[in-house]
């Protein structure tokens, strides 16, 4: 095996078990919710959820305008390091669009998620 070869293995396997990490990480943090979780706990799940999402949308619709750029031979060591860094800016980048305008979808989530865990609503009062 080749340098090359190896540093391209080491990046994507590297990539691939970052993103796979935070899908897990995810997934035990939504899986161990249940009907004795505080709102912090089920509030910090739907953010984490939330912000998964968002920058799964963003990096598909980097991937679909990737697709008519032009067809030039890069240095594939060069994408990997540049896909590495994306994927962090992905990230913060959904956090920070959550945050500025992810209340109403958050709130939303949050309702569903009490109903389903039968968490007694409790009837909002309006303020005076």
């Amino acid at each position: 095996m080749d340098v090359k070869s190896l540093q391209n293995s080491i990046y994507t396997n590297g990539a691939n078990s970052v993103e796979k990490a935070g899908s897990d990480a995810l997934n035990t943090k939504v899986g161990n919710l249940s009907q004795n979780s505080s709102e912090e706990e089920m509030l910090g799940a739907i953010k984490e959820f939330e912000s998964y999402f968002m920058e799964k949308i963003l990096k598909d619709v980097k991937e679909t305008f990737s697709s008519f750029g032009d067809d030039e031979e890069e240095d594939s060591t060069m994408t990997q390091i540049t896909d590495m860094y994306m994927d962090s800016v992905y990230e913060k980048l959904a956090d920070q669009m959550l945050d500025e305008v992810g209340e109403t979808v958050t709130k939303q989530l949050f309702e569903q998620m009490k109903r389903n865990y039968n968490i007694p609503q409790v009837p909002e009062t309006e303020e005076s």
